[in-house]
Protein backbone atom coordinates (compact mmCIF):
# COMPACT_ATOMS: atom_id res chain seq x y z
CA UNK A 1 0.00 0.00 0.00
CA UNK A 2 1.60 3.16 -0.92
CA UNK A 3 1.92 6.25 2.02
CA UNK A 4 -0.28 8.06 0.82
CA UNK A 5 -2.87 5.57 0.86
CA UNK A 6 -2.03 4.54 4.23
CA UNK A 7 -2.13 7.63 5.50
CA UNK A 8 -5.54 8.36 4.36
CA UNK A 9 -6.59 4.88 5.49
CA UNK A 10 -5.06 5.99 9.13
CA UNK A 11 -7.25 9.06 8.91
CA UNK A 12 -10.42 7.79 9.30
CA UNK A 13 -12.06 6.55 12.19
CA UNK A 14 -13.25 2.93 12.39
CA UNK A 15 -16.51 3.78 12.43
CA UNK A 16 -16.03 5.44 8.54
CA UNK A 17 -14.03 1.99 7.48
CA UNK A 18 -16.92 -0.29 8.73
CA UNK A 19 -19.22 1.84 6.95
CA UNK A 20 -16.73 1.93 3.69
CA UNK A 21 -16.55 -1.63 3.99
CA UNK A 22 -20.34 -2.48 4.27
CA UNK A 23 -21.12 0.07 1.08
CA UNK A 24 -18.56 -1.82 -0.74
CA UNK A 25 -19.96 -5.07 -0.40
CA UNK A 26 -23.89 -3.87 -1.13
CA UNK A 27 -22.23 -2.08 -4.64
CA UNK A 28 -20.21 -5.24 -4.80
CA UNK A 29 -23.29 -7.66 -4.17
CA UNK A 30 -25.94 -5.28 -6.24
CA UNK A 31 -27.54 -5.67 -10.42
CA UNK A 32 -28.69 -2.47 -11.89
CA UNK A 33 -31.75 -1.88 -10.13
CA UNK A 34 -30.31 -3.00 -6.99
CA UNK A 35 -27.03 -0.51 -7.07
CA UNK A 36 -29.85 2.67 -8.23
CA UNK A 37 -30.93 2.09 -4.17
CA UNK A 38 -28.16 1.65 -2.84
CA UNK A 39 -27.23 4.98 -4.07
CA UNK A 40 -29.94 7.00 -3.34
CA UNK A 41 -29.77 5.22 0.38
CA UNK A 42 -25.86 6.54 0.63
CA UNK A 43 -27.46 9.82 -0.87
CA UNK A 44 -30.36 10.24 1.63
CA UNK A 45 -27.79 9.07 4.56
CA UNK A 46 -25.42 11.93 3.51
CA UNK A 47 -27.83 14.39 4.02
CA UNK A 48 -28.98 13.52 7.24
CA UNK A 49 -25.34 13.10 8.16
CA UNK A 50 -24.69 16.72 7.09
CA UNK A 51 -28.02 17.72 9.21
CA UNK A 52 -27.06 16.54 12.19
CA UNK A 53 -23.51 17.64 11.63
CA UNK A 54 -24.57 21.21 11.09
CA UNK A 55 -26.97 20.99 14.25
CA UNK A 56 -23.90 19.69 16.61
CA UNK A 57 -22.06 22.52 14.89
CA UNK A 58 -18.89 20.39 13.08
CA UNK A 59 -18.70 22.22 9.48
CA UNK A 60 -16.14 19.91 8.43
CA UNK A 61 -18.16 16.96 8.73
CA UNK A 62 -21.19 18.92 6.90
CA UNK A 63 -18.55 19.34 4.00
CA UNK A 64 -18.11 16.29 4.11
CA UNK A 65 -21.15 14.43 4.16
CA UNK A 66 -22.07 16.62 1.38
CA UNK A 67 -19.15 15.89 -1.01
CA UNK A 68 -20.33 12.12 -0.03
CA UNK A 69 -24.14 12.83 -1.47
CA UNK A 70 -22.80 15.18 -4.24
CA UNK A 71 -20.76 11.57 -5.34
CA UNK A 72 -23.72 9.34 -4.93
CA UNK A 73 -26.01 11.68 -6.83
CA UNK A 74 -23.20 12.00 -9.76
CA UNK A 75 -23.12 7.66 -10.01
CA UNK A 76 -26.66 8.26 -10.03
CA UNK A 77 -26.97 10.20 -13.24
CA UNK A 78 -23.55 8.52 -15.12
CA UNK A 79 -25.64 5.45 -14.31
CA UNK A 80 -28.98 6.75 -15.91
CA UNK A 81 -30.46 4.11 -18.89
CA UNK A 82 -30.69 6.39 -21.56
CA UNK A 83 -33.30 4.57 -23.22
CA UNK A 84 -35.43 4.38 -20.63
CA UNK A 85 -38.95 6.44 -20.86
CA UNK A 86 -37.95 8.30 -17.53
CA UNK A 87 -34.14 8.92 -18.19
CA UNK A 88 -34.53 12.89 -19.35
CA UNK A 89 -36.80 12.65 -16.40
CA UNK A 90 -33.93 11.56 -13.99
CA UNK A 91 -31.90 13.50 -15.35
CA UNK A 92 -33.17 16.86 -14.59
CA UNK A 93 -34.26 15.52 -11.24
CA UNK A 94 -30.50 14.35 -10.31
CA UNK A 95 -28.88 17.65 -12.14
CA UNK A 96 -31.16 19.90 -10.08
CA UNK A 97 -30.45 17.89 -6.81
CA UNK A 98 -26.62 17.93 -7.86
CA UNK A 99 -26.70 21.80 -8.12
CA UNK A 100 -28.96 22.17 -4.78
CA UNK A 101 -26.26 20.37 -2.75
CA UNK A 102 -23.42 22.05 -4.22
CA UNK A 103 -25.32 25.33 -3.23
CA UNK A 104 -25.37 23.30 0.24
CA UNK A 105 -21.62 23.26 0.11
CA UNK A 106 -21.13 27.00 -0.19
CA UNK A 107 -24.04 28.31 1.76
CA UNK A 108 -25.61 26.04 4.13
CA UNK A 109 -29.36 25.79 4.47
CA UNK A 110 -30.95 23.24 6.63
CA UNK A 111 -34.47 24.36 4.47
CA UNK A 112 -32.69 23.27 1.35
CA UNK A 113 -31.16 20.74 2.21
CA UNK A 114 -34.06 18.81 4.17
CA UNK A 115 -36.36 19.38 1.23
CA UNK A 116 -33.52 17.58 -1.05
CA UNK A 117 -33.68 14.15 1.28
CA UNK A 118 -37.18 14.35 1.76
CA UNK A 119 -37.30 14.47 -2.27
CA UNK A 120 -34.70 11.52 -2.50
CA UNK A 121 -36.90 9.71 -0.17
CA UNK A 122 -39.99 10.09 -2.61
CA UNK A 123 -38.14 8.87 -5.02
CA UNK A 124 -35.94 5.68 -3.44
CA UNK A 125 -39.96 4.89 -2.22
CA UNK A 126 -41.30 5.40 -5.37
CA UNK A 127 -38.42 3.35 -7.02
CA UNK A 128 -39.01 0.67 -4.32
CA UNK A 129 -43.05 0.31 -4.89
CA UNK A 130 -42.32 0.29 -8.58
CA UNK A 131 -40.24 -3.17 -8.13
CA UNK A 132 -42.91 -4.87 -6.17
Amino acid sequence: MEFGARLMFMLRSPSDAYDRVALDARIAGSDARQLTGVCLDHAIESLGRALAADKSGSFSNRSQALGLCLNALSALALGIDRQHPMAAILSDFYEGMQISVAQAVRSFSRETVEKARGDLVDVATAMTAAQT
